[in-house]
């Protein structure tokens, strides 16, 4: 996967920015066109995956790293594979990794990656949600426009790193500053 990717028909919410600490809501849901196949190989169920927000000025907002692991359904936190018996030697044309945690690793509580690989040669799609509770997000107006950083491949994150930055024209605070959108 190309270095600094960008992530097309991209959204970021972030709600409830006027209550206080632990209590934002985070919508982020984005599409990336690569080459397939991928080298090194997309395996967040085994690396895990780091998610960034940046306010305007290249700060992080949040940072944080999803682990790797199958779903534990005693801890009620992993990735599945969908279908589950999911063979990424042979991968179906459409295949799904979803990251659930009951309790939320630093808020994230729902990440999907959808692959949809090309029939025969050409690009793949790759469409990304990440949902998150709970977390302390601050985003005022000299913070915007945000950016989103996805890495991939934990232990080599500058391998697989897709971007999206939104223009200012494009971000806003609504509801009287409650809300930051981006679209």
């Amino acid at each position: 996967m190309p270095d600094d990717g960008p992530v097309a028909k991209t959204k970021i919410i972030v709600k409830r920015l006027d209550r206080g600490p632990e209590q934002q809501k985070l919508i982020f849901k984005g599409t990336v066109e690569t080459a397939y196949p991928f080298e090194p190989a997309l395996l967040p169920h085994e690396d895990g995956m780091r998610f960034t927000l940046e306010n305007a000025a290249g700060v992080a907002l949040v940072d944080i790293d999803l682990p790797g692991g199958l779903y534990d359904p005693v801890a009620r936190e992993g990735w599945q594979l969908a279908p589950k018996n999911l063979d990424l030697s042979d991968p179906p044309k459409t295949y799904r990794f979803r990251f659930r945690s009951r309790n939320g690793i630093d808020g994230i509580t729902k990440v999907l990656v959808k692959v949809q690989r090309p029939a025969s040669s050409g690009a793949a799609t790759i469409t990304l949600v990440i949902k998150g509770k709970d977390m302390s997000i601050e985003v005022g107006p000299d913070d915007l426009p945000l950016q989103v950083g996805l890495d991939f491949s934990r232990a080599v994150f500058s391998g697989q790193r897709f971007l999206s930055g939104f223009e200012a024209s494009n971000c806003s605070l609504v509801g009287g500053g409650k809300t930051a959108k981006c679209m």
